[in-house]
């Protein structure tokens, strides 16, 4: 799970952490090994910006990767597969409801977006894009590919600008939580 790639999507790293907490007081328990990085870009967080403090977009940084925190987040990877990634982003304030990009499966399509959207949709509004709020979209150079290259499912919640800062949150726990629940129920 990352979350923070830009630092002025602030739901992302909030849910990261909310997340974590739930956990911890057992509200939320599974049997997976979860890797989760929080805040990829705590310089923009810091200047509400979506660049870091050198100017440079974070999440266009996996294919030849120069700055410190995705060097960093690539090097503190062991080398253990991952199931799925989860890359957790905003979406502009025109944006009215949550959608998902996820990659083009490499192996089994689980349509791990498919059931991340419907669990959301079930509080919230759903954007009208892509295939009822999933999007198939493959970009380069990005953390998304960069987990679909390994071989890993992996998909980019995108909560809407236009929503309270606590609604996008909770998008994103729900989408998190469904997500793990469902990936469970496969592999474990």
């Amino acid at each position: 799970i990352t979350a923070g790639h830009h630092g002025n999507e602030p739901a992302g790293p909030l849910a990261a952490l909310e997340f974590l907490r739930r956990y911890a007081d057992g509200q939320f328990t599974t049997d997976f090994s979860i890797t989760i990085f929080p805040l990829v870009n705590p310089d923009g967080y810091m200047l509400n910006t979506r660049e870091n403090s050198h100017g440079v977009d974070l999440n266009r940084q996996y294919d030849d990767p120069a700055e410190p925190e995705i060097l960093s987040l690539i090097s503190s990877l062991d080398s253990r597969d991952y199931i799925a990634a989860i890359d957790m982003h905003e979406a502009p304030r025109y944006d009215r409801g949550f959608f998902i990009y996820e990659s083009t499966p490499t192996g089994e399509d689980i349509e791990l977006g498919k059931i991340m959207v419907q669990s959301v949709g079930e509080y919230y509004e759903i954007a009208p894009r892509g295939n009822n709020g999933v999007v198939r979209y493959d970009r380069p150079n990005c953390c998304r590919d960069f987990w679909h290259r390994r071989g890993s499912y992996a998909v980019t919640p995108e909560t809407p600008g236009a929503f309270e800062l606590d609604d996008r949150k909770n998008m994103h726990i729900i989408s998190l939580e469904s997500a793990i629940s469902y990936l469970e129920d496969i592999y474990l």
